[in-house]
């Protein structure tokens, strides 16, 4: 269920060819923790507070350091983008999942397993597997 892939630690949460955690999850998952910390979601107005607390959070994942997802001003500027809703990311992420659908329908391919997240800033997909080790 997604309640158990959120519960596995970001110390645990690689990829097939990658030796640390995908930037493009732990970018969500800083997302989703500030969220939950604050009861707001990052924007241009905390991005100073979003800042802090994502280092923090990445410092205390173990998994990372602090600096693993940029510096201060890489972060605001994320911050500014964490509301963002850009409607051709909203297409291709439609037509990606349509594709998954026909593969697992038809078993010609095996479809992404678990997790597919789909970068709107470099236009990267990736998909991972994540579960308790």
């Amino acid at each position: 269920s997604f309640a158990d892939m959120m519960d596995v630690p970001l110390s645990d949460m690689t990829a097939r060819w990658d030796k640390q955690p995908p930037k493009i999850l732990a970018t969500y998952l800083s997302y989703l923790d500030y969220q939950a910390k604050t009861g707001k979601w990052p924007g241009e107005d905390n991005a100073s507070d979003y800042a802090d607390k994502t280092k923090t959070w990445l410092a205390e994942s173990k998994a990372v350091g602090e600096d693993y997802l940029g510096d201060d001003d890489k972060l605001k500027h994320m911050a500014s983008l964490a509301g963002a809703e850009v409607s051709p990311v909203c297409a291709v992420l439609g037509g990606v999942i349509g594709n998954e659908v026909i593969k697992a329908i038809s078993g010609k391919a095996e479809p992404a397993n678990n997790v597919l997240m789909f970068d709107g800033v470099d236009g990267g997909c990736r998909t991972f597997l994540l579960k308790k080790k």
